[in-house]
């Protein structure tokens, strides 16, 4: 079977230092990162990012970035780990 991505443009404004350095690592790490998805949230946007080497189907991704900004950019968490029970 053969999976095509289309991958989620990116947000136009620049991230906090914080959120930056974390995703640098991820970025420096993941082999083929992909932005996966966005979600607008009423408190800023949460941005998923994927290492599409880690792609099996039928399993979920083991290494997820997620992460959630406010409405200036600025970081409020983020997680790496498993997606969410989805099935890609």
């Amino acid at each position: 079977m053969i999976r095509t991505w289309k991958a989620v443009p990116p947000p136009a404004r620049d991230y906090s230092p914080e959120a930056r350095e974390i995703l640098d690592r991820f970025l420096e790490f993941a082999r083929f990162p992909l932005l996966h998805r966005t979600q607008s949230l009423e408190n800023g946007r949460v941005l998923e990012w994927l290492d599409l080497r880690f792609s099996v189907p039928g399993r979920a991704f083991p290494f997820v970035l997620r992460l959630h900004l406010d409405a200036q950019g600025r970081l409020q968490n983020w997680l790496l780990g498993r997606s969410g029970g989805e099935r890609h």
